[in-house]
This record gives C-alpha cells, structure tokens and sequence, in this order.
C-alpha cells in the first residue's frame, strides 16, 4: 500500500493479480461418478485441543501416502493420475474415488482405509467412524466445495448409527451387484451384519459394512483394542457412550468368531 495516499502500489496490484488467478481455479467445476467416503472422529467436540489437531494431521498424511502408494502400484509413475481425492472438514476426511477404476483397486484403497482406521485407534487413541456410497457429484478445481446427492446420503448414514464402523449406502450396494456377484463384496472388504444399532430407539437394521475392525483386528490383539477403548469411554454424552460400549460388543463378538475357529 502507498502510505501517502493509501492507493494501491505496484506490488499490491501484482499480488492481488495472482490471488485472482488462483482463485479462478475455484470456479472451475466437474461432474463426477464415483464412491465417496466420510471418516469422522467420535467425540471430536470433547477432543478437540492442540495435540489431537496434530494427530489428525498426522494420521490423514500418513492415509493420503498410503494410497498414493497404492495407486502407483497400479500403474507407471509417468502414467500417475490423481482418481483420488482425500479431503478435510474439520474432523471428518472426505475420500472421493473415481468409479472408472475396478474392484481390485477399490479393495486396496479400502483396506487402506481399514488400516488407517485402526492406526488412529491403536496409536493415536482415536475412534473412527463413517460411511461410503456412490453416485453423481460435483467438485471444483480447488477442492474446496463438493455437492451431490451422494454427499448427502453419506453424510447422514455415518451420523444415524449408534455403533463406530464404516456403513455401506444402499445406492453402492445396487451398483456393485449389477456387475459383480455377492462373493466379490467380500473379496473387497464388505460384509453384512444383523441387528445394528442406530440412534433411533427399537432401529436394528441389517447393513452391508466395510469391516475394518474385523479384517484387521483378526490380525492383531482384539483384547487390546477392547482395553483401549474402554479407557476412553469417559465422555458425559450418552450417545457416545453407547457407541463406545456396541463397538466393544462387537470386537468381543469377533474374538468370540476367531478363538472358536481356532479351536
């Protein structure tokens, strides 16, 4: 800024030039088809100070390496297209995945997205939940905003159920079976299960779910994450409480599966 007249400097101009250009990357906006996936951490209003920010950090950096490890292991370095969005709203990561690409890259990146959910909880104490479905949405070149019906079925899936996993919409579910069968859903990560919780009292509905805990818990110690979470159900709200205890119910249930196979 000229100090003796307050207009505006040569600099000024030039600065303010440049922001415009970037900007207009913002108004550029495409359609798309794809899976969208919201991740949210439980409780992230009682969590929320300097330490937990830097580990959400830490942990979405670490998830967007891994899957760009993933996607370079598909292709050629110099082939490398970015059909991976991974996205921040606060606590919640936002993951958008181009429909072009095939089952078997989905289930890298869903097993990507298993790990990560059980790294936040085994290293860095926090609980993940979310949901994932399909459909048309529009997203600009900055990434910045993002809408769709698909936005909207994903949002409000991952709030409805009293439980931390992954949910899987109805409109995914459809798609996938038109072109595959049922045997390839668990293949890349989905499976059903009976009698969910969800807020709503007396709702137990049976939901297709990508199943984190299970894939990766069979491998590593269920008592341990049961004791981890137990420690860090202190919350005051009730429904984060029950969430906490039919997460536990259901690690216990597959300890339960595992040492009968065992036996």
């Amino acid at each position: 800024m000229n100090e003796n007249n307050g207009s505006l400097s040569i600099e000024d101009l030039n600065f303010i030039c440049k922001q415009s250009s970037k900007n207009k990357k913002n108004s550029v906006i495409y359609s798309k088809r794809g899976i969208v996936i919201f991740v949210d951490v439980l409780g992230w209003k009682n969590l929320a100070n300097d330490q937990t920010i830097i580990k959400l950090m830490e942990l979405t950096n670490w998830l967007k390496w891994k899957i760009l490890d993933t996607q370079l292991r598909f292709i050629k370095l110099e082939d490398y297209k970015n059909n991976v969005d991974i996205i921040n709203l606060s606590d919640t990561i936002v993951i958008l995945i181009d429909m072009e690409d095939g089952p078997y890259f989905w289930a890298n990146i869903f097993n990507d997205i298993s790990e990560f959910v059980c790294k936040a909880l085994f290293e860095y104490k926090l609980l993940f939940r979310g949901a994932l479905g399909y459909g048309d949405f529009i997203i600009n070149k900055g990434k910045s905003m993002f809408v769709g019906q698909v936005i909207n079925e994903v949002a409000e899936l991952y709030e409805s159920a009293s439980w931390a996993n992954i949910l899987i919409s109805d409109t995914f579910i459809k798609e996938f079976l038109s072109k595959n069968s049922k045997n390839n859903l668990v293949k890349i990560g989905i499976k059903k299960y009976e009698q969910i919780p969800y807020k709503e009292k007396n709702k137990h509905n049976e939901k297709y779910v990508l199943y984190p805990y299970e894939r990766v818990w069979k491998n590593q110690n269920g008592t341990e994450a049961i004791k981890i979470l137990e420690t860090m159900n202190i919350s005051n709200d009730n429904h984060i409480r029950n969430i906490f205890c039919n997460t536990i119910k259901f690690i216990q249930y597959i300890e339960e599966q595992k040492n009968e196979y065992n036996t």
